[in-house]
């Protein structure tokens, strides 16, 4: 069974984190960007490269897949996504977005800012809980709770009920051979 599991920062060593995961926003909306060869959406982010650190990565993935030209990234956690056989982990980050440049000429054909977490993802057993933890962080600064406006609740409740949705609808769907990131 597929599992996403949540560490603190520098818990698991920098040498095992793989992948940067940048959720961004921009204009106080989120972005997700489509690869050229789906139809689907993801979250920014990508493998690292060797000789890399792990804010290297994000950093050259974000501007790399959505133009950012002018943000601030902040790591949120490191992640791993479990299979049962291996386990794989990367970092989250959140970025706040103040200027968009052109999209460089990659893999990436599209961005789109949404409201919410869009329905048509390409990774739906794991982005969700990337998301959801995401907007857990965003509330918290300094280590006390930021108080919610009426447009933060709306935020999270999508999410609670995108997982609800997720653990009714797709993971009975899993087996062994899923694409795992």
């Amino acid at each position: 069974m597929l599992q996403v599991n949540f560490y603190n920062i520098n818990k698991i060593e920098e040498s095992k984190l793989k992948y940067a995961v940048i959720m961004s926003k921009y204009d106080r909306r989120w972005i997700f960007v489509r690869h050229k060869e789906r139809k689907t959406w993801e979250i920014p982010g990508g493998r690292k490269e060797q000789n890399e650190d792990i804010y290297s990565t994000a950093s050259r993935e974000l501007i790399e897949e959505t133009g950012a030209k002018d943000f601030i990234i902040t790591p949120v956690c490191i992640y791993s996504v479990d299979n049962g056989e291996s386990e794989s982990f990367g970092q989250l980050f959140y970025a706040e977005i103040k200027h968009l440049g052109e999209l460089p000429n990659s893999e990436i054909d599209e961005i789109q800012l949404f409201d919410n977490i869009p329905e048509e993802l390409t990774y739906p057993l794991i982005q969700p809980y990337l998301f959801a933890k995401v907007g857990e962080y965003q509330f918290m600064i300094n280590g006390k709770m930021k108080k919610l406006s009426p447009s933060d609740h709306m935020l999270l409740m999508p999410c609670n009920s995108t997982l609800k949705r997720l653990k009714v609808n797709v993971l009975p769907k899993l087996n062994k051979n899923s694409n795992l990131l």
